[in-house]
């Protein structure tokens, strides 16, 4: 039995091969010209591996060449993320000029202040803050860099981030405020410097 229509004549089948030629056709030129971006090109891992190790010359040669200052690594590090975890103020501020978010958050809400905070990286914290990060970000938990600073003992830091406005009152998803974060880790400088302006906290003790 035929698969074609009963009478269909040459013409039609002319047509119907000439139809799936120009599909074919049209869906190849999309696939050669719609290719899915792909962050990981040359320039953005050279990026992401100076970053790492600190280079600004090979972290400026990268940017200046394309690489995406916002690009992130599977943990949704960025390279402001490592210029914070490693200390790098200089680097952070080349990151920040060329572009990089100071509000770029990983697979943890935390943004690059958080990581800084939690390192106690001064530092950096202080170009990540005059440069306009929010010290009251919160990440996934709802803590603050405040809490980062109090859960690790920090006092540097948090003393830091006091100074440019981070706020002793918000609560994490556990109600807990910076303060109790400092209770419970046993970090007793940060909880002195903490208690004095947490007083007008609604639960400044647990």
């Amino acid at each position: 039995m035929s698969a074609l229509p009963a009478g269909a004549s040459t013409l039609y089948v002319a047509a119907i091969v000439i139809a799936l030629a120009v599909i074919a056709a049209a869906a190849a030129l999309w696939r050669r010209r719609a290719q899915p971006w792909k962050p990981w090109n040359r320039w953005n891992v050279e990026l992401y591996d100076a970053a790492k190790k600190g280079d600004i010359d090979k972290v400026m040669r990268a940017l200046e060449h394309g690489a995406d200052p916002n690009v992130k690594g599977p943990d949704g590090y960025t390279p402001l993320h490592i210029a914070a975890h490693e200390n790098y103020s200089e680097l952070a501020k080349v990151l920040i000029k060329y572009g990089a978010s100071i509000k770029a958050k990983d697979r943890y809400g935390n943004t690059p202040l958080h990581v800084a905070a939690y390192r106690g990286h001064a530092d950096v914290a202080k170009v990540l803050l005059e440069s306009g990060a929010d010290p009251n970000a919160k990440n996934n938990g709802g803590h603050t860099p405040l809490h980062a600073a109090a859960y690790r003992g920090h006092i540097d830091v948090a003393s830091l981030l006091l100074e440019h406005g981070a706020d002793p009152c918000v609560t994490n998803k556990d109600g807990d405020i910076p303060l109790v974060t400092a209770q419970k880790r046993r970090a007793e400088d940060v909880y002195v410097l903490l208690e004095g302006v947490s007083r007008k906290c609604r639960n400044a003790t647990r």
